[in-house]
Parts: structure tokens; sequence; C-alpha cells
């Protein structure tokens, strides 16, 4: 609950400073207020002769990836969120497959008892497995609290992570759409000559 609340405070620290203002940074060797190298004009240029290959890509995952070029603090959280993963398969693995050969040996029993003809040995023997069974359930049972509340841990991180690169990339987009906003100029211009050639075209047309 701690690292979760850790990370909601980092992405709430994000989001207000990159709206005090755009001269401000979050340990980006580049002020936040410039143009992400993602949409460098000329990198545009290029990738619009391709422009199905172009809008496949994970625009939001270019941005983030470019973000943590520009801050060795974020890069390093995101590597210790990749290295948790890795670690939470590790460190379960070991206790799935403990829990795995008990939960067949106890599924084979049930198999075992269904044989047996005689209904009062069938019956003794099956009391004694359930209470076998249930002390192996109350065995385990601090180990299956601690791998829900780590699944449960592991959803929140993956909520705060998603959280992080939506409000990074924001400020980044939002940079953008300040600095490359194209001059209206020449759409007014194309605008007002579509106008003109509809006038000339309708004084050709014969009534």
């Amino acid at each position: 609950m701690r690292k979760a609340l850790y990370l909601l405070s980092i992405v709430i620290f994000i989001s207000c400073n990159t709206r005090h203002s755009n001269e401000k940074t979050i340990g980006l060797k580049e002020p936040l207020n410039e143009t992400p190298e993602v949409f460098e004009q000329t990198k545009i240029e290029t990738e619009l002769k391709s422009f199905g290959k172009r809008y496949s890509e994970n625009v939001i995952e270019q941005l983030f990836n470019e973000a943590k070029e520009k801050d060795t603090d974020l890069e390093n959280l995101m590597n210790d969120i990749s290295q948790i993963k890795v670690s939470t398969i590790d460190s379960q693995e070991a206790y799935n497959i403990y829990k795995n050969n008990n939960d067949l040996y106890y599924h084979k029993v049930n198999d075992y008892l269904r044989q047996i003809n005689d209904t009062t040995l069938r019956m003794e023997i099956e009391r004694i497995f359930n209470i076998s069974e249930k002390s192996f359930q109350s065995k385990v049972s601090q180990h299956e609290r601690t791998i829900t509340s780590i699944t449960e841990l592991s959803n929140q991180l993956g909520d705060h992570t998603l959280a992080l690169k939506l409000l990074i990339t924001q400020q980044m987009i939002i940079n953008y759409q300040n600095n490359e906003l194209p001059d209206i100029k020449s759409l007014r211009n194309l605008e007002k000559d579509y106008k003109t050639l509809i006038e000339r075209t309708k004084t050709k047309t014969p009534k």
C-alpha cells in the first residue's frame, strides 16, 4: 500500500508541476516547453510517406520513452517496475509448484475414494482426508493472503504507471500543440481560392 501511495504522490507531483509553468522541468535535460523530438517536423515529413506505418505506432510509448531518456529518476523508476514484475514471477514460482502438487494430490484422492465400494469405509477415509485437506489449507492461508495482497498491489501499480505515462505525455503533447500549430494564413488563402474558382465556374455555367 505504501508503494502504491508513493507512486500516486509522484503522479500528482508531476501533474501539478507541469501545470504551474512551461519553463519548469521534472529532471529533464530539456525544458518542458520544447516540442517533443517525436514530433519534429523532419521526422513527421518522413513518416507521412508511410501513413499506415506511422499511425500503427504507439505515440504515447514513444513520447514516454523520450521523457525517460531525459529524466534519469523516471528511467530508474520504470526499470524498478519492470524488475519487480520479474521478481514476482520468480518469488511465486516455488509456492505455485508446491500448491499445485498438493491440489493435484487431493483431486486424485477423490477419484480413489469413489472407487471404494464399502460405504462405511469410504466415509471414514473421506473424513480423514477432509481433515487433512483442511489442515493443508490452514497451513498455506498466510501464503494465500500474501499472494492476494501482492496481486492487488500489482494491479494498483499498473494503474498508477498508466496514470504516470498519461500525465507526463499530456504535457508533451500540449507543448506540441502550443509550439507547432501551423499558421492559418495559407489555409485561408486556399479557402479564398476555392470561393473564387466557384464563382468563376458559376459564371461559365450556361443558364
